[in-house]
């Protein structure tokens, strides 16, 4: 069985790179998931650059996805404000 970590991320360009090699560093075999939620701290740019070197996958979404609200009674997303 193969296990996936994924890890989501807002603004955290100074604490993203130790996260990725502290669970990298366990003895596990697993792939690393990064999901940036449309960081503006320069988080994005560093997980590119850093991402041949460390070996993961990353996800970059094109709004604040953490913001989305699912609505029940009408079956649509909104954002909340």
């Amino acid at each position: 069985m193969k296990i996936s970590i994924i890890i989501p991320c807002y603004n955290e360009i100074s604490t993203i790179e130790n996260i990725i090699r502290e669970v990298q560093s366990t003895d596990s075999t697993f792939d690393i998931i990064i999901v940036d939620d449309f960081s503006t701290d320069g988080t994005r740019i560093l997980l590119q650059e850093i991402q041949s070197e460390l070996k993961f996958s990353l996800l970059l979404h094109e709004f604040i996805v953490s913001k989305l609200k699912f609505d029940p009674y009408s079956s649509h997303l909104r954002i909340e404000h």
